[in-house]
């Protein structure tokens, strides 16, 4: 099956939608940290994507990320499950793990020197 047929990409008008009703929180959030002294990262890429952060999808954020420190969404798990499925039933965990497992991925951060880390290392 084709990749484009088991993750449509979302609408932009629906993305631009999302992303005007997350402004004002975001933006209050960013005050609050900087006013704590609390680092965090300056981007976020695949929050209108979750469920579906695919190989091809992935290589493409990769390609396009900006100067910064930029989280990746990812909801991966290695089996669906009863629990998951109540709450997240279009997700496609197993193909999320698959994507973060690729070698493709490895080879695409070192060609580009992007440093993966973790929170604390802010």
């Amino acid at each position: 099956m084709d990749i484009r047929a088991r993750f449509p990409p979302t609408p932009l008008a629906p993305r631009l939608a999302r992303r005007m009703l997350l402004l004002p929180y975001t933006g209050l959030m960013k005050r609050r940290l900087r006013r704590a002294r609390l680092s965090s990262n300056d981007f976020v890429f695949g929050l209108h994507d979750s469920g579906a952060m695919h190989l091809d999808l992935v290589l493409r954020f990769l390609d396009r990320l900006p100067e910064g420190v930029t989280e990746i969404y990812f909801h991966p798990a290695t089996r669906r499950c009863p629990e998951i499925d109540r709450t997240m039933p279009d997700y496609h965990h197993e193909d999320e793990l698959r994507a973060l497992s690729d070698d493709s991925i490895r080879q695409a951060l070192l060609a580009a020197r992007i440093e993966r880390i973790a929170f604390s290392d802010l």
